[in-house]
């Protein structure tokens, strides 16, 4: 799953967001379309707007307790 805060592009484990959260449960409960959703490319990423890098770092962080910000994958 790809996800674009500012010009940041993360790749992170669909099922760590959808344990996490009922707005992306419902996101990907819906049935898809007949294009590439969105997330699946790096040409399509899933763009988070009005959140911050920094904002965005610090959920990863609780999500993934290992996470170090600005760390390569």
């Amino acid at each position: 799953m790809l996800k674009k805060v500012e010009n940041t592009v993360y790749k992170i484990h669909k099922r760590i967001l959808v344990q996490n959260s009922c707005v992306f449960q419902d996101m990907f409960s819906m049935p898809p379309g007949p294009e590439r959703r969105e997330g699946e490319t790096e040409d399509k990423p899933i763009v988070l707007e009005g959140t911050s890098v920094r904002e965005f770092d610090a959920l990863l962080s609780k999500l993934y307790p290992q996470y170090v910000p600005g760390s390569p994958e």
